[in-house]
């Protein structure tokens, strides 16, 4: 058995699952209505609101949209979950849309440009890890507030005896993380 780890935007994972070069995937947000695909959410994620150090609401505990009015925003691509919560918070014709300052397909290059100042921008709290400690951020406050973490696989009516051990460890290594044992 080999084990290969790949990153890619969800929309991609997904085609690769269904088409069998990948195995299982794991991506941010529902897993969508394939009939071919298996999924199960096996965590959620509170999203947050990341920030360019020294940022006007830089002490900010959380945000919600009439907050953010007018700032400048970076934003996944259209497709992506983060980018439907955005247009689904911020509707094109909504007098207070932040304005979009960049499209772009990865959450490392979002976060790295806000560092650099260009904006902020709406992303799952994994994303500002140990590298970014620097960065930021503040709860979002908006209607959805998490975004579940869906693991996705084929459909098949028996499972490969490997993929499904992956599968079960899986969810208990989730699971264990989510509720670690008490003292």
């Amino acid at each position: 058995i080999g084990l290969q780890l790949k990153v890619a935007g969800s929309g991609e994972l997904r085609s690769a699952v269904a088409t069998g070069a990948v195995d299982v995937c794991f991506a941010f947000g529902d897993a969508g209505a394939d009939p071919a695909l298996q999924s199960e959410a096996i965590a959620n994620e509170p999203l947050v609101v990341i920030m360019p150090p020294g940022h006007l609401f830089s002490g900010a505990a959380e945000l919600g949209p009439t907050d953010l009015a007018g700032e400048s925003f970076l934003v996944t691509e259209t497709g992506c979950v983060y980018r439907q919560m955005f247009e689904t918070v911020f509707p094109p014709e909504s007098p207070g849309r932040p304005r979009i300052a960049g499209e772009f397909q990865s959450l490392a290059a979002i976060r790295s440009l806000v560092e650099a100042g260009l904006g902020c921008a709406l992303v799952p709290r994994l994303v500002v890890n140990d590298v970014a400690r620097s960065l930021p951020y503040a709860l979002w406050k908006g209607g959805r507030e998490t975004v579940p973490i869906a693991m996705i696989w084929r459909r098949r009516r028996i499972q490969p005896p490997a993929l499904r051990l992956f599968l079960d460890t899986a969810r208990l290594s989730f699971h264990a993380s989510l509720c670690p044992p008490s003292a």
